[in-house]
């Protein structure tokens, strides 16, 4: 009868500490402060997860509409007539 109850225990645990681990896991794998992720997963396990997801994806998105907006600006200056090249004098 004991042995169930430390598997509840167990069970506990690793509740806790699965989604400390994948918070941290994205948080470094995107450059964010792993330790402050680390707290924060301990304090809100479940909530932390969703957090960093939310947070990685808007500065993904925020990334490629900047490398858009780049791209698009280097074709613009290349469509422009004579724009760059020494003839167009």
């Amino acid at each position: 009868m004991q042995f169930f109850s430390y598997l509840g225990y167990l069970g506990f645990a690793l509740t806790l500490i699965l989604p400390a681990l994948a918070t941290v896991y994205i948080a470094r794998m995107y450059g964010r402060s792993w330790r402050l992720w680390l707290l924060l997963s301990v304090l809100l396990p479940f909530v932390s997860v969703l957090l960093i997801i939310v947070v990685v994806s808007r500065e993904s998105l925020r990334q490629e509409r900047e490398e858009d907006a780049r791209v698009a600006a280097e074709k613009a200056a290349r469509r422009r007539p004579g724009a760059g090249t020494p003839d167009a004098q």
